[in-house]
């Protein structure tokens, strides 16, 4: 993504800017690192500080704790683990010239470090110690008059992420966590394809891949209703036209939401082929809402029977303790 160097202004227009920038409530160093760590690649965010050099050499110092997924050796244990931020080895160094910088006196100051530019956020799991590494860029475009000198002052703080190891996809797996018992290999395989396509921006593959889901779970559900009625082929479902009269066939063995929501499968449709991706961008979070609520009644209807299950144990043992 490339950036402009300055962003020219017209002098009228230095108050107002000015302004609004005393306006806005400047974020914290932990605000920005937290959105740092969520916020998808290439995707430029900014915000209003006193000073950037100082402002970003607070956020590379940063030394703070938060709670995330864990996508190493935590992911089959827990859904959540407790993270800390950890400065990169080049900090000290950094910060090493800032108090030589403070201290010298008189003569020729050595130069200031510059804490904006490319550098790399890093925070190390506390449950297992894996590491997970975040690229950044910042700046703050220099503001200009209108005949090309500089004012003196700067434009917001500008971040962009463009590169993160594990990726967020794999962050994002913890979605996935709460719906690990329910989930069939392929569908828990495609969810996660979605997942990973959303994180990058591209929704009309994420689509793609949610679709691949529903499919999955009519096929799943046709082969329950096969094996209950001991059918060695069901040549109604096979002559049924469209996702509709599939639904209607196999009413008794999906999850509620998606026995009452058969359009469902037309908007993804729809997405993948019809709609710009600025356009499947704002409803891509609900069709993905909808795909897990499917799982969620699925959970919901496992549970149940589990419960009833256990129950009807516990009342059969009672009365023969009483028999």
């Amino acid at each position: 993504m490339r950036m402009p160097l300055a962003v020219p202004i017209n002098e009228d227009d230095t108050m107002t800017d000015e302004a609004a920038i005393a306006e806005a409530k400047p974020p914290t160093a932990y605000e920005v690192f937290k959105r740092l760590v969520d916020v998808p690649l290439y995707e430029q965010f900014e915000c209003s500080v006193g000073n950037a050099h100082n402002f970003v050499r607070e956020l590379r110092k940063l030394y703070t704790g938060y709670d995330s997924y864990c996508p190493d050796r935590c992911s089959k244990e827990v859904s959540s683990t407790p993270w800390r931020s950890q400065q990169a080895h080049e900090v000290e160094e950094l910060s090493k010239r800032d108090k030589l910088v403070a201290a010298s006196m008189g003569g020729r100051s050595p130069t200031p470090p510059d804490w904006t530019g490319k550098f790399y956020l890093k925070s190390v799991c506390s449950r297992c110690g894996c590491t997970a590494v975040f690229h950044v860029q910042a700046h703050a475009d220099p503001l200009l008059k209108e005949d090309g000198s500089f004012t003196g002052k700067f434009g917001p703080l500008k971040f962009v992420k463009f590169g993160q190891y594990p990726s967020l996809a794999a962050f994002h797996q913890n979605d996935l966590y709460e719906y690990r018992d329910v989930m069939k290999s392929d569908q828990k395989r495609d969810f996660s394809k979605a997942i990973g396509a959303a994180s990058q921006g591209y929704t009309a593959g994420a689509c793609t891949y949610l679709r691949r889901v529903w499919e999955s779970i009519l096929n799943e559900a046709r082969g329950e209703h096969m094996r209950k009625n001991d059918l060695a082929e069901w040549k109604e479902y096979a002559a049924a036209q469209g996702n509709k009269a599939r639904i209607k066939l196999l009413a008794d063995e999906l999850p509620d939401f998606m026995r009452d929501n058969e359009r469902m499968y037309s908007l993804l449709s729809e997405s993948i082929h019809n709609l710009p991706e600025e356009a499947i961008q704002e409803i891509y979070p609900q069709l993905r809402e909808v795909m897990e609520l499917i799982f969620d009644d699925r959970k919901t209807k496992i549970e149940e029977a589990k419960k009833r299950e256990r129950l009807a144990k516990f009342i059969k043992q009672q009365d023969q303790r009483r028999g």
